[in-house]
């Protein structure tokens, strides 16, 4: 007598009509539009928080190389304010000795720009080596 197949097994007319009854997705056609990164990028929690300190950054960055010397200025790196200090990056230790004497000189424009800000820091951001 032969055997029966069981419910589990891929063979039969049983399971042949159960798989065509529902579509197959097929990858080729999306069902959706495809949508740009930076769209989906906005949706992950915090990105908007990063987002908006990274302007930040790049603004008083932009504000503190217009307000020294054009010989100090590219050598900014960057800007970082928290709430009470502000940490000026140095491509150098020359050019941070430098910055220090010319954040001494602009002083009081700095404190019209954000009162808050008690300290000013300098420091040495090494160049980043590029990947071979």
């Amino acid at each position: 007598m032969p055997k029966k197949p069981t419910q589990d097994k891929d063979i039969g007319s049983r399971n042949r009509l159960a798989s065509t009854a529902k579509p197959r997705r097929t990858y080729s056609t999306p069902t959706t539009r495809p949508r740009p990164i930076h769209e989906l990028i906005t949706r992950i929690p915090g990105v908007a928080r990063v987002t908006r300190e990274l302007a930040r950054q790049q603004s008083w960055t932009d504000w503190l190389r217009a307000a020294v010397s054009p010989e100090l200025a590219p050598h900014i790196v960057q800007v970082v304010a928290s709430e009470r200090e502000l940490i000026v990056f140095a491509d150098s230790s020359a050019w941070c000795v430098r910055l220090r004497y010319a954040m001494a000189s602009i002083d009081e424009a700095l404190k019209q720009r954000d009162p808050a800000i008690a300290v000013t820091r300098l420091r040495v951001q090494p160049p980043i080596a590029p990947v071979p």
